[in-house]
């Protein structure tokens, strides 16, 4: 071979050579998670840290891809506190009032009763404490609430009520081939009572009332009382006597500018007849919750409620007086 062509052949040899080993030492893709952050650092711009300054620790390309995503920063006033600082609060008051003398949850309820509308304001109670709890935005509510207590709140005089509950049969005429003669008479009606009977049946059509029974209970002002017994008379076939049942959380005189009024508050009057319903033997819950004024010498109308399936009628009837 000549020399010429044998130097020709090495330089081709050395150049294969050369582009073999080119794509390995030359050019070395980077890895497909670390090519996004290395654009980013290629698009952020770099600026250099002072002197004597600690340069920021760079976070890990797998700690970046880790860290969940953050909102952008708000920029002026939260909504809320906007809204606070356009419409703020007013000062919440609350105070404890140690009741003496009256019923706690009376009283309370009064008090909730004069709350202005108000979605923040609260009267709240402990009886075992006799204390009640009011707490208001409302200046002028916590005045008014303290005037209520001290009205309210104040020592019972020495004075002794007489509360008399009648309780009437009310009836309308049977037709005449039904009509039972009684074999007496019926009582007559108190003072008082008869006009009740008289507007009964001149506004519901009952023509005939009768007395079953009266029940006379005492008490102090400001205190309760209560009262119960048996009673008959409703059906002369039946032998079984009802159960009833009164009581009153307290009376008190002179209420609302009546002087000559007593106010009884929490009456309740429970009754539990017997009935004959198609030869079965039917038991019947007659009840009424009330609080009343009664004006003294005058009775009041307090409950009516129709008895069985008969054209008959429970009727409850208070009166009181002051004890001498």
């Amino acid at each position: 071979m000549r020399p010429a062509h044998v130097l020709a052949t090495f330089a081709l040899l050395a150049a294969c050579a050369v582009a073999r080993q080119a794509p390995q030492t030359l050019v070395s893709p980077p890895p497909a998670a670390a090519a996004k952050p290395q654009a980013q650092d290629q698009a952020q711009p770099q600026t250099q840290a002072p002197a004597g300054a600690t340069p920021a620790p760079t976070p890990s390309p797998g700690a970046a891809a880790a860290a969940p995503p953050t909102a952008p920063a708000a920029v002026g006033i939260a909504p809320d506190r906007a809204h606070e600082r356009l419409h703020p609060p007013r000062n919440w008051v609350q105070k404890t009032y140690d009741i003496q003398y009256t019923d706690v949850r009376l009283l309370a309820g009064l008090l909730a009763s004069l709350l202005h509308g108000s979605a923040t304001d609260r009267v709240s109670t402990e009886p075992g404490l006799r204390t009640i709890t009011v707490g208001t935005t409302n200046p002028a509510f916590l005045v008014l609430a303290e005037e209520t207590i001290k009205q309210y709140d104040v020592p019972p005089p020495n004075r002794d009520f007489e509360v008399t509950a009648y309780l009437l049969l009310v009836e309308r005429a049977p037709p005449p081939d039904e009509a039972v003669v009684p074999d007496t008479p019926p009582a007559p009606l108190p003072a008082g009572v008869d006009a009740i009977a008289k507007s009964l049946q001149s506004t519901l059509g009952y023509t005939s009332t009768k007395l079953l029974d009266g029940a006379i209970v005492r008490s102090r002002e400001g205190h309760d009382s209560s009262a119960q017994g048996l009673l008959t008379g409703f059906d002369p076939q039946m032998k079984t006597p009802a159960t009833w049942k009164l009581s009153y959380q307290l009376a008190r005189a002179e209420v609302s500018g009546k002087k000559n009024a007593i106010a009884i508050y929490g009456f309740q009057f429970a009754l539990r007849v017997p009935t004959m319903v198609n030869s079965m033997v039917v038991w019947q819950d007659i009840a009424f919750h009330a609080d009343v004024d009664i004006t003294i010498g005058q009775p009041a109308l307090v409950g009516h409620s129709k008895l069985g399936v008969d054209e008959k009628a429970i009727v409850v009837v208070l009166a009181a007086r002051v004890m001498e």
